[in-house]
């Protein structure tokens, strides 16, 4: 397993060739270990939800992990807030994870050290709040490595039970507010929608998505914790068999555009950064 050397360098074990397995195994060592660590608290409360090495050629990545993280009252500030030094510890940690996938002999064993963190605070962050943690390792290099960081709230719809879903392919189409609705949806999944697409996203209000017939059960509701909506399984599409059986969810999300069938900018964008598979001619804009 991954151990502490006696400089109190933290190694990855290289061994595990699993890469979520491989962080797994680096966060448990914080929770073995006696002493009270400055990143102790906050390495002992995270949890490891995805990591996987990537071709940085294709997806502009060599790493990618997330990770979710409940907002103790140890985190935070008298006014009952994420500290903002935390913040940037969880930077700190997680963007050193997401190094471990690409680890090997002489290679990053260490996870190195930080040489510059940038953190934008853009809201506050309440305690008892659950954080999904996106990291991606943009470059790495002998001595430097380069490495983004996002977190966000996590939907509601996690604590309701809905599914995760991360390794997927999306195509992205709609109406602006999905109104007119298009009757085209194989299930009526209420919402006094009908068999007509809708919803803005909300667990309240659900977003229609369409995938592969027995894919999901008919009406089942994920969280899409990219576009971060709430979505329900509404609709089935033949032609994605292929990527189920090619071990690769599809998701055909049912997003707000201000027109039909029409390529817009900010998909083509949306895709490349997160890697999403996209069908001609369709558009997306962001809520």
């Amino acid at each position: 397993m991954a151990d502490w050397h006696e400089n109190g360098q933290l190694s990855v074990d290289i061994t595990i060739k699993d890469p979520k397995a491989r962080v797994e195994a680096y966060i448990e060592l914080y929770k073995d270990c006696s002493e009270e660590l400055f990143d102790a608290q906050l390495m002992r409360t995270i949890r490891v939800t995805t990591a996987r090495t990537c071709d940085i050629a294709k997806e502009g990545m060599a790493a990618h992990c997330t990770f979710e993280l409940e907002v103790l009252a140890g985190f935070c500030n008298r006014m009952g807030n994420m500290h903002g030094g935390c913040v940037a510890l969880l930077a700190d940690m997680s963007t050193t994870m997401a190094t471990a996938p690409i680890a090997q002999k002489d290679f990053w064993v260490f996870g190195g050290v930080s040489r510059t963190l940038n953190v934008t605070y853009l809201q506050p962050v309440r305690q008892g709040t659950m954080l999904a943690i996106e990291c991606s390792l943009r470059s790495i290099g002998k001595r430097l490595s380069l490495a983004a960081v996002v977190a966000s709230q996590v939907d509601s719809s996690i604590a309701s039970g809905a599914k995760t879903v991360n390794d997927f392919h999306r195509a992205l189409y709609g109406y602006r507010d999905n109104s007119p609705l298009y009757p085209a949806t194989t299930f009526d999944c209420g919402y006094g929608r009908g068999y007509t697409a809708g919803g803005p996203g909300t667990y309240a209000d659900l977003l229609t998505f369409g995938t592969a017939p027995g894919e999901y059960d008919n009406c089942e509701i994920v969280w899409d914790q990219y576009v971060r909506k709430s979505n329900i399984s509404q609709d089935t599409c033949a032609q994605y068999i292929t990527d189920l059986i090619a071990g690769t969810e599809h998701l055909d999300l049912w997003l707000e555009s201000s027109q039909h069938n029409l390529p817009h900018p900010k998909a083509m964008f949306l895709c490349a950064v997160e890697s999403m598979g996209m069908l001609p001619g369709l558009d997306f804009e962001a809520d």
